[in-house]
């Protein structure tokens, strides 16, 4: 089921096309690094009305009423700019990192998510085993108090309470059964499958040690490193913006003008010059924007790190939780254990007592119903335990670190 989550779950999938849409921004964003080439051609009518002499890329025309044409090759590169575009491609390349983290911590809750349903399938699963046997046994216990009740034996509130109580258990198990057929269909949200009346199996035997977990290297924790490294070259490519930029361009240019058809103008088209040369742009001044971007990214950065910090401890405090329930219900356990063994113990004595007719039917019965009592309560207690030591080492797992390499 793990497997057909992993292939078929739409978070993930969504997640997975997420990477592909942030390695094709980060495409866009190198393209800043090779020259922009351009062909721009121009074709237009032009009235004089004052029949003044007019310059056309280059040239000067007399009584310019006419048609205009001219077509340029222009390249524009950025040389030089203190390394502002490259920590802007490093912010970019970082960002693929954080997304691939975010797949991960995707990954991991949606495998959470898939347990704990499973866990509270298989809860049902067993309720559903031992509330038909009690159904079973209260129905077998409402034929004898019936009997009774006829011989006037026993008053009429023993027969009524029997029947509440199987009432009771009837209502029980519906309930079940719809919470299941809810959390069966949250399944098959998840794998993206329908399932249909599925068998849940036992959970297997875990042992987990303690502190085995790294959990600043849990997704959650470590895609906010991700993020703030990010940050840290936004911060580093803001501030170089404040250093001018040295570029260098080219510009190859043809024109014609004919006084009576654009065609001609066209098909006329003579080299006019050609240019080559740098430009240095430096912004003295553009109302601080500049500086409160850079405010903006560092108060950025600092909610991140509290963001981290708050994430950080509180997973602490989950599993720190989880370890201190495993140790209180192997407690339990052994309790309930105990407890279970002595009405085991204390039932053969009645069923002993009975066979001799020592002992009424309902006294035996009474104490089976103890005992599938007391074997749910140890069967709910067992899978909360596995349950718990499950979560753990998926979490122990996703806690290896350079799950997807290194930077």
């Amino acid at each position: 089921m793990k497997n057909e989550l992993l292939k078929r779950n739409l978070k993930i999938k969504i997640s997975k096309k997420e990477i592909d849409i942030v390695k094709e921004k980060y495409k866009v964003e190198r393209s800043t690094l090779f020259p922009m080439v351009k062909i721009n051609f121009y074709n237009e009518f032009i009235k004089d009305l004052r029949n003044l002499p007019s310059y056309i890329e280059g040239q000067y025309y007399i009584g310019n009423t006419g048609y205009s044409s001219s077509l340029s090759f222009s390249i524009d590169y950025e040389l030089f700019d203190f390394g502002s575009r490259k920590y802007r491609l490093k912010m970019f390349k970082t960002s693929i990192d954080t997304s691939k983290e975010n797949l991960i911590y995707t990954q991991q809750e949606q495998i959470l998510n898939l347990l704990d349903r499973y866990y509270k399938a298989l809860i049902n699963q067993y309720k559903l085993k031992r509330l038909n046997q009690l159904r079973s046994l209260y129905i077998d216990l409402y034929k004898l108090k019936q009997r009774l009740y006829k011989a006037g034996i026993i008053p009429k509130e023993d027969l009524v309470n029997v029947t509440i109580k199987l009432a009771e258990i009837s209502t029980q198990i519906e309930e079940i059964k719809q919470n299941q057929n809810s959390i069966i269909n949250e399944i098959s949200f998840l794998v993206d499958k329908k399932l249909n009346d599925p068998y849940f199996e036992d959970f297997e035997q875990i042992f987990i040690e303690r502190n085995s977990i790294c959990i600043e290297n849990l997704p959650e924790v470590a895609v906010y490193d991700k993020k703030i490294k990010e940050k840290k070259y936004q911060l580093r490519s803001k501030k170089l913006q404040f250093f001018p930029k040295v570029q260098i361009f080219g510009v190859y240019s043809l024109s014609n003008f004919n006084e009576d058809e654009y065609l001609r103008a066209v098909r006329g088209l003579q080299p006019v010059n050609w240019r080559i040369g740098f430009a240095v742009r430096f912004t003295i001044f553009n109302g601080f924007k500049t500086v409160h971007s850079v405010m903006q990214i560092k108060k950025e950065i600092e909610k991140l790190r509290l963001e981290r910090l708050m994430v950080l401890r509180k997973k602490k405090y989950e599993i720190k939780t989880d370890y201190m329930k495993l140790e209180q219900n192997h407690f339990v356990l052994k309790q309930i254990n105990t407890k279970l063994e002595k009405l085991i113990e204390n039932l053969r004595d009645k069923e002993k007592l009975y066979d001799v007719g020592k002992e009424s039917k309902i006294n035996v019965i009474q104490k089976q119903i103890n005992i599938v009592n007391e074997k749910l309560n140890l069967e709910l207690k067992n899978i909360e335990n596995l349950f718990i030591a499950k979560k753990l080492k998926i979490l122990k797992e996703f806690s290896v670190e350079h799950r997807f390499g290194s930077n």
